[in-house]
């Protein structure tokens, strides 16, 4: 299994739509103003929008470029068009996307839904509306359909070559801005980014850390020294 691969099981199939699929099947208590967890699904789903749009780039990993990302994968998979992109990418992006992940906050008129697909991204009552459980939907749609199938027959947009170079270079930045600030609290030892496997945690003083970790598949670069 090559390198592309094993991320894409690993860390889409497998962190992303399995968190995905949790969080749509939860509902909110009765009279409770929360617990639906809308806006931990709606953030989810938009960052793994950036993710894919980052690996199916044609152009070299940069990290000032997720907005760029996010509108192509949009238009090229998620919601494919000839038309221009339409401005929808930019309310998404800008007002949903930036304002719940930096403060769990709605920029604007917007509201969030679930299980109400008629009015995904419609406006309604004077608030563009985003179905959570739509967009979540819609996402993994367009990955089982337009890309999963041309990992291993490659087209015109789906190029497992540069997406596999497009790995490396974000295991490289990430790699790059991690270093310096996580050195000083691992010391010289530090891993470099990488799952642990099950049952191969490393031993601290609690004992050794549980093989259910949370850890990025990305590649992994070479240690800076």
């Amino acid at each position: 299994m090559t390198v592309l691969h094993e991320f894409l099981e690993h860390d889409v199939e497998g962190y992303l739509f399995h968190d995905l699929r949790a969080m749509q099947g939860v509902t909110a208590p009765p009279d409770a103003p929360g617990g639906g967890l809308g806006y931990p699904l709606l953030i989810t789903t938009l960052a793994g929008i950036e993710l894919l749009g980052a690996i199916l780039s044609r152009r070299p990993f940069n990290t000032n470029s997720g907005r760029q990302y996010f509108a192509d994968y949009w238009h090229r998979f998620l919601y494919p068009s000839n038309q221009p992109p339409p401005p929808e990418i930019d309310v998404v992006y800008q007002l949903a996307r930036h304002g719940i992940a930096h403060n769990f906050l709605l920029k604007g008129p917007l509201g969030v839904v679930k299980g109400q697909p008629s009015h995904h991204l419609k406006h309604v009552g004077g608030r563009f509306l985003i179905d959570a459980t739509q967009l979540a939907n819609d996402l993994m749609f367009s990955y089982e359909t337009r890309v999963k199938p041309h990992v291993s027959a490659p087209n015109a947009d789906v190029d497992p070559v540069q997406m596999t170079d497009r790995l490396t270079e974000i295991a490289s930045a990430y790699q790059g801005q991690a270093h310096p600030l996580i050195q000083p609290i691992m010391g010289p030892a530090m891993a470099a980014t990488g799952p642990l496997p099950p049952g191969s945690g490393p031993s601290g003083p609690t004992g050794p850390i549980s093989s259910d970790v949370s850890s990025s598949g990305l590649p992994k670069p070479p240690m800076a020294p």
